[in-house]
């Protein structure tokens, strides 16, 4: 018998949706404000990438443990200490008086806000774990997650157009107003959150389950198949970050755009990763992973090519920008969704450990691209376009150098998912 779709389900899916969508205003809103920061304390640009970095930092040890922590103390406990830390952050952005302190003040909203991720994807499967009778009405679940990652994945693009009329109309503080009004906002809503009891003396067995998933940390670093495909994922999911970073400097110092303009140029790279996005699973059934693998960073490499082409021909615009970047963000459309679910079938037992460490690998990349790029500030549209070319020519070579010439297997029939 098919069951409805109840209220309850509906609440949890716009609930995780609030959570994706504030994880995504997170990390976009405040990169468009970076120029404008870093006038207001008079420092570099390279300074102001320190910003994001230590929010990516932040990121990735909290998704580490708080997977585990979600477990152990219940979703509800951990999702009210994450959005408390990420107000503490935000506040301290709010009033931050020197530059010092507000780089302490990312590193705590991006501690705070790393949990989102996770700790929604399991408050989705405690609702339906054990139930054999809402089989059906999971696989509506299914479909509204779908329709919640479609909202997710335009968020960049609002998030940025929200923030330059925040700016135009007031100063970057305003800014930090609006997450944090934002945050408090999912904060009450969790208040109607029910999480099932699904353990129990799990306060007694918090030290063992540390200890298995440091275990399981272990063993996965030491997989040299995991290590290189996180790493083939982090490149191409890094150069996004890299763009979101960098190219508001670019666009707002170097071509003198306005910020509304600098803010619609988003939805094209949101609409190239959907498109990507769209075509993963296909792929991923067509190709199998290594062709898809070698397809995507072929693409990445592509753009990279006509960024840094662009530029030594003295015809570097923001039609040859948005070329080459679609072309990257288009790639790691097409590769993030195939390659997530991949990992997740080949670890299967440590499922949970394997996403969290590829969470980490992806920031951890992503820090060094923003790092390298600012010690070679003093041009920025050269580090820009090398490190984009360099990526995926990196994450190329680590994967044909862990698949031999006879065990890279490109048959069709072998290969297909």
């Amino acid at each position: 018998m098919r069951r409805a779709l109840t209220k309850r389900h509906v609440w949890i899916i716009a609930y995780c949706t609030s959570l994706f969508v504030l994880l995504s205003f997170a990390n976009n809103m405040c990169t468009i404000a970076l120029p404008r920061l870093a006038h207001y304390f008079g420092t570099s640009d390279a300074i102001m990438h320190y910003t994001f970095v230590l929010l990516l930092a932040g990121m990735g040890l909290s998704q580490l443990f708080f997977g585990w922590f979600s477990d152990a103390f219940g979703r509800k406990k951990s999702i009210r200490l994450g959005l408390c830390i990420y107000l503490l952050g935000v506040l301290a952005s709010i009033t931050a008086q020197n530059i010092y302190l507000l780089l302490s003040s990312f590193f705590l909203q991006g501690l705070g806000v790393g949990f989102t991720l996770i700790v929604s994807k399991a408050i989705i499967n405690d609702l339906f774990r054990n139930d054999s009778k809402s089989y059906k009405t999971s696989l509506w679940v299914v479909r509204g997650l779908a329709a919640a990652s479609i909202i997710s994945s335009l968020s960049p693009a609002l998030s940025l157009t929200i923030a330059g009329n925040i700016l135009n109309a007031f100063n970057w503080r305003y800014l930090f107003a609006f997450l944090g009004l934002f945050a408090a906002l999912v904060l009450i809503a969790t208040h109607w959150i029910q999480e099932k009891n699904n353990t129990t003396n799990v306060q007694k067995s918090n030290s063992k389950s540390l200890r298995a998933l440091l275990g399981h940390y272990r063993k996965l670093l030491g997989n040299r198949y995991f290590l290189t495909y996180s790493l083939c994922l982090g490149v191409l999911s890094s150069g996004i970050t890299l763009y979101y970073v960098i190219s508001p400097f670019i666009y707002l110092k170097d071509l003198h755009l306005s910020i509304t303009t600098v803010a619609y140029l988003s939805f094209f790279t949101v609409v190239s990763f959907m498109v990507g996005k769209a075509f993963s699973s296909p792929a991923l059934h067509r190709l199998g992973i290594n062709r898809l693998t070698l397809v995507s960073l072929a693409l990445a490499f592509v753009g990279g090519l006509t960024l840094i082409f662009s530029y030594l021909t003295h015809h570097f615009n923001i039609d040859t920008i948005m070329l080459s970047c679609c072309l990257f963000v288009l790639a790691t459309g097409l590769f993030s969704p195939a390659m997530s679910a991949h990992l997740m079938r080949k670890f299967n037992n440590h499922a949970g450990a394997a996403m969290a460490l590829l969470a980490v690998v992806i920031s951890a990349v992503s820090c060094l691209s923003i790092l390298f790029v600012s010690d070679l500030s003093t041009n920025t549209i050269l580090s820009f376009s090398t490190v984009m070319l360099s990526l995926p020519i990196i994450a190329g070579v680590a994967f044909l150098l862990h698949h031999s010439p006879k065990r890279l297997n490109f048959n069709f029939r072998n290969q297909r998912v």
